[in-house]
């Protein structure tokens, strides 16, 4: 029987009356299938966006698409559609860019966080990408491995439009986190079967292995580019670590 991966979704809502309440309160828990009961990833998530808000949810079907048909992104850009959708679960708060989450019928799921990069010379085409990311990855990803791929591909293209995010993908076998940092750096990383991996609104990963692509992926000219920046000096600061480079210091944990 195949397993099956469980997504959580909590939604807590702070009215504008509430004491000083940081915008920046939502997390996310991924258990390595090692660490579960059953063998399979657990993916959990904490939606917390402040104000009154709406959540819908949809059940979204397969679609198949015409040869040269294009999904128009909200920045101005476009991306092929493939010959086919996929179908699933799709959770949406009208009016939040940023807190859809997808859980599709292969057993993908993609939800997000927001975290606070200190890039400030982005290189973005098209107006870049943002919200429609998750789209991307929940409606065409079979595997989490696929997913990543397809969310690379994509910000490698455009750049990512907003500050900066921690996207996480899931599937029942395998999860994947992708830090994003505005414009076209990211770094990613896979979830050790016998982990349990928090995340909060900052960058978790830190020291990454550039040769081990089977756990770890960089975009081109990552660790260059934060030398240029004055983020990194090895002869300073020794083994490159991404949080610590990239993270705006003010969201840094270290």
């Amino acid at each position: 029987m195949r397993k099956t991966l469980l997504l959580v979704s909590l939604l807590l809502v702070f009215l504008p009356a509430a004491a000083a309440q940081s915008e920046l309160d939502c997390f996310a828990v991924i258990a390595g299938k090692g660490c579960t009961a059953d063998g399979s990833v657990l993916f959990a998530h904490n939606e917390d966006d402040d104000g009154d808000v709406v959540v819908r949810f949809y059940r979204f079907e397969r679609q198949r698409h015409a040869p040269g048909s294009v999904l128009t992104l909200k920045g101005g850009g476009a991306v092929p559609q493939p010959e086919e959708t996929l179908g699933g679960l799709w959770s949406q708060m009208p009016g939040f860019d940023y807190s859809d989450i997808y859980l599709n019928d292969h057993g993908v799921a993609v939800a997000s966080n927001a975290c606070t990069s200190r890039e400030d010379k982005p290189e973005l085409t098209d107006g870049g990408i943002g919200y429609d990311l998750r789209h991307l990855v929940g409606r065409r990803a079979r595997t989490a491995r696929e997913g990543v791929e397809i969310a690379i591909a994509a910000v490698a293209k455009f750049g990512y439009a907003d500050s900066g995010r921690l996207l996480a993908i899931a599937d029942p076998g395998e999860a994947w986190v992708i830090c994003l940092v505005r414009g076209k750096h990211w770094v990613a990383a896979r979830v050790p079967d016998d982990r349990v991996l928090t995340v909060a609104n900052t960058y978790p990963i830190r020291f990454v292995d550039p040769a081990d692509r089977e756990n770890f992926r960089l975009s081109p000219g990552l660790i260059e580019h934060a030398k240029s920046r004055g983020w990194y000096d090895p002869e300073r600061d020794g083994p490159f670590d991404f949080a610590r480079a990239y993270a705006s210091p003010a969201a840094r944990t270290d």
